[in-house]
């Protein structure tokens, strides 16, 4: 499936903005109500044998470029509890027998 949003040629107006969001677990029972669907973004499996010509696919996460303002931010973001501590954030670079990299960003500031 594709989806993009649509484009806007008119003066002060964005394009349009696409946006998925996992169902919603709405049963309020206090012992075992509902439970929020996960969202999941991955790539495809390749299972050609070439070496260099079949590749699993990549997953891209990127802000939106500017002429002349400030580039889009890539926010990143745990899930929220009322009652409970929040959700972890994982990053991590996948094992392999080649050369992988990763760039450490600064701390946050506090």
């Amino acid at each position: 499936m594709w989806m993009t949003g649509g484009e806007s040629t008119a003066a002060t107006q964005a394009g349009g903005l696409v946006s998925a969001i996992a169902g919603m677990g709405s049963n309020t029972d206090n012992t075992n109500g509902g439970s929020g669907g996960d969202l999941i973004l991955e790539g495809g499996v390749s299972l050609g044998q070439g070496y260099d010509i079949d590749l699993g696919d990549d997953v891209r996460m990127s802000a939106g470029s500017s002429i002349a303002g400030v580039g889009g931010e890539v926010r990143v973001m745990s899930g929220t509890s009322t009652w409970s501590s929040s959700g972890s954030v994982w990053v991590a670079l996948s094992r392999s027998r080649g050369r992988g990299w990763v760039e450490r960003a600064p701390p946050a500031p506090r």
